[in-house]
């Protein structure tokens, strides 16, 4: 494989990853009071109707309780992991909608149909969120890798 070739092919894949993981995105988990799911119900993240060249993105943010009390904030969408004490934690992917009905607790979501659960044996709740900070240094990380080749590459090139 000829050296131009070779340069074309780092800057590809380079160019795959990165894309690979904006589109991903990074995410985090945070602990949320089991009784706080159904206040997150509607959380969503649109496209807002665009006016002229400007695109707009609108994102619900519902502030809820934390296991120690402290008050957080979930962005848009979200996915739930519901642990159930003694068991492994179960997943509920976007969109989720929780009801509380007395003491029990039923969530349906886009891969469950409706579970319910009861409220004394719920352990733990937790939901995702993307994670700006993991993102950028996720993308930063290929991009500088296929810089710094491409670099040496070249200096390497150069003539004496």
């Amino acid at each position: 494989m000829s050296l131009y070739r070779a340069l074309v092919v780092y800057c590809l894949i380079g160019s795959l990853v990165s894309s690979g993981l904006s589109l991903s995105g990074c995410t985090k988990w945070v602990a949320i009071k089991p009784q706080e799911l159904p206040k997150l119900n509607g959380s969503t993240e649109a496209a807002l109707p665009a006016t002229g060249r400007v695109s707009v993105i609108g994102v619900l943010v519902s502030t809820v309780e934390a296991p120690d009390g402290r008050l957080v904030e979930i962005r848009g969408g979200y996915d739930a992991n519901v642990t159930l004490a003694g068991q492994p934690p179960i997943l509920f992917e976007r969109p989720v909608l929780a009801e509380q009905h007395g003491d029990t607790m039923r969530i349906r979501a886009a891969n469950h149909s409706v579970v319910e659960v009861p409220l004394a044996s719920l352990s733990a709740v937790e939901v995702s969120q993307k994670d700006g900070t993991m993102t950028a240094v996720a993308l930063t990380i290929p991009i500088v890798l296929v810089t710094g080749i491409l670099a040496g590459v070249l200096v390497a090139l150069l003539p004496d």
